[in-house]
């Protein structure tokens, strides 16, 4: 089982001279480190190759002024790729690694600071989180099992499952739908609109508890491409009262799979209809909903597990959707 460890991305240039072959300590690379995180397998090395991959690109000139990456790729482009260095390992306890990030971003900085050198680069203060959102970050840590119960009068939800893959992606333009929506039996002036594919996009990150999705990110994974019944979506349509509430992504994480992103469905929007494109009539359903995540709901950070089976709702489900009437039991 991988353990976590905290590092730091050092700038050679600060480094104390040494002689040839001697083996630095620790202390060396406090002062040179330019952002300290933590990390699981090849964490710490994926930062310059994100940055590799930006001056590839040809994006460097649209970082902001600064930043971590900004900084990276004018370090690789002066000649002077940082260096990766384990601070200290291993931690089994994601709760305690994250205890000793906090420390050792306040440690390092205090070192750079003692030096007359800039602070860190670390936007936040470990794991994606603000320096003044830690206590949320760390009830995220203490995830709580919720027992669940379909109710047949209780509005539906939309449960997806968001995965570590990536995922590739399409460019989509809206065409004339009127065949579809008339071979499908939708009224000619349904909010169904028909997407077809012209090109190529970014593909969708898979994910990544390092560098968590942000909200658009997570709602390109979750909205589109699912096989619902179109008999569940003419109904919708038809009549927008019975639409399911909300859109949830659950994110497997240790075996578990954890609401961690909620959004509103939306009524009055537009459908995505993604015809399958094997001559068939198999479509895929892009789901409405408002931007913005929901940021109080008593599934959010929650495992999702069946009253009566005791399994989590989302087990077995290969096509990683179900649509239920759940309510907390």
């Amino acid at each position: 089982m991988s353990s976590y460890y905290i590092y730091a991305l050092v700038d050679r240039t600060q480094l104390p001279p040494r002689e040839a072959g001697a083996v630095r300590p620790v202390e060396d690379y406090l002062g040179a480190a330019i952002y300290v995180g933590k990390g699981l397998g090849e964490r710490l090395e994926q930062h310059v190759a994100e940055a590799r991959r930006i001056l590839a690109r040809g994006e460097a000139d649209s970082l902001p002024q600064g930043s971590k990456l900004a900084v990276l790729c004018a370090m690789i482009s002066a000649d002077n790729e940082p260096l990766a260095v384990k601070l200290a390992a291993p931690f089994s306890d994601e709760k305690e690694a994250y205890a000793v990030e906090s420390f050792a971003i306040d440690a390092v900085d205090a070192v750079r600071r003692s030096l007359g050198r800039e602070p860190l680069r670390n936007a936040v203060k470990g794991h994606g989180v603000t320096l003044e959102a830690e206590s949320v970050y760390l009830d995220r840590l203490d995830v709580e099992t919720l027992p669940v119960a379909e109710v047949g009068d209780a509005p539906e939800i939309i449960l997806v499952k968001g995965t570590a893959d990536q995922l590739g992606d399409s460019q989509f333009a809206v065409v004339d739908g009127s065949r579809w929506r008339r071979e499908l039996g939708f009224a000619e002036d349904a909010p169904v609109d028909v997407l077809e594919e012209i090109g190529e996009a970014p593909v969708r990150l898979g994910w990544n508890a390092h560098m968590p999705w942000k909200e658009p990110e997570a709602r390109a994974r979750a909205y589109r491409y699912w096989p619902i019944a179109l008999e569940r979506v003419r109904q919708w349509v038809e009549h927008p009262e019975t639409m399911p509430q909300f859109l949830m992504m659950g994110i497997p994480e240790g075996g578990r799979t954890v609401v961690r992103y909620i959004w509103e469905v939306d009524p009055q929007g537009r459908w995505e209809l993604h015809p399958c494109g094997d001559g068939s009539r198999e479509v895929r359903w892009g789901i409405p909903v408002k931007e913005g995540l929901v940021q109080a709901h008593p599934f959010l950070n929650k495992v999702l597990v069946d009253a009566k089976t005791k399994h989590q709702v989302l087990l077995h489900r290969s096509s990683g959707i179900r649509i239920a009437s759940f309510v907390a039991a």
